[in-house]
């Protein structure tokens, strides 16, 4: 008799609630996932990084909203902007392809500073004391990685002088 009740103890029946309550866990903590970018602008020409994070799905299981925030510095100009996004996966590859293609749309809110001077004894590079401001329309094409690996290019319209076309990698957690 105690080792018909310690063969039963070790094998737990776990209830079907539990499994789909865990199941239904699993999926919400999915649809936040936090990430980091960087890459290359032209025209101004600016190295940039960024912190980003990709919720959803929303409204259909290939759009996601995907907010930004990147910092740029170059020889002549510095960045800041921010970047509500929103991405639609498209729907050409199975759920569980490798790469999957998306591309998005969003507005870019840009601060920059543009200076030719040479840096005086202080040494600052950086200051936003004389910045210009304007609010730009972000569209993006790219193809994300199974793992949260991503490559994109974005190009800002309807702004000036933001930075025309950036390629972008990044990865999301």
């Amino acid at each position: 008799p105690a080792a018909s009740a310690s063969g039963t103890a070790s094998s737990p029946v776990i209830p079907p609630e539990v499994r789909t309550l865990e199941r239904n866990i699993e999926r919400e903590t999915r649809r936040f996932r936090g990430g980091g970018l960087s890459g290359r602008a032209r025209d101004p020409e600016v190295w940039l990084i960024g912190v980003q994070s990709q919720i959803g799905p929303f409204f259909n299981k290939n759009v996601y909203f995907r907010p930004n925030v990147e910092f740029a510095w170059g020889e002549v100009t510095a960045l800041f902007a921010l970047n509500p996004e929103v991405i639609y996966r498209l729907p050409l590859a199975s759920r569980n392809a490798r790469w999957a293609p998306y591309f998005g749309v969003g507005p870019g809110f840009n601060f920059l500073h543009q200076n030719f001077e040479q840096n005086g004894v202080s040494g600052k590079r950086i200051d936003f004391g004389e910045f210009h401001s304007d609010v730009g329309l972000n569209l993006i094409g790219g193809i994300q990685y199974r793992s949260g690996m991503f490559m994109e290019l974005k190009t800002t319209v309807y702004s000036d002088p933001s930075p025309t076309l950036r390629l972008v990698l990044g990865y999301n957690f």
